[in-house]
């Protein structure tokens, strides 16, 4: 199963990078990536995907004021980005699908 994207990808990578070890970024479109991401964890509970965020979070906060990691992929074929560059990247990304839940349950709520 492909990594969680974009949280999981970018602390794997982190990580990766720390080590010295050449990244694994998903490859494909954005929306290739997303809907693969989404298919992958659609038996999972919101407590297990939390539980995953927190994990991830953890390893990004441990690795991503390394100075040794200059550039972090964001997919394949794709734009590398400064850490902070992938920082608001991925806050962006998820602030997105933040609002876009929020949306949706808005409207399931006004139609009860």
């Amino acid at each position: 199963m492909r990594i969680w994207w974009p949280g999981e990808s970018f602390a794997k990578n982190l990580v990766l990078l720390s080590k010295g070890a050449p990244p694994d970024p998903p490859q494909g479109s954005l929306r290739e990536v997303n809907r693969e991401g989404v298919l992958a964890l659609r038996g999972q509970s919101t407590d297990q995907l939390i539980r995953r965020l927190r994990k991830a979070q953890k390893l990004v906060e441990a690795n991503v004021f390394n100075e040794c990691i200059t550039v972090i992929p964001y997919r394949k074929p794709g734009t590398s980005y400064t850490r902070l560059q992938h920082l608001e990247v991925v806050a962006h990304h998820i602030q997105g699908h933040f609002w876009e839940m929020l949306g949706k349950s808005l409207i399931k709520n006004e139609a009860l």
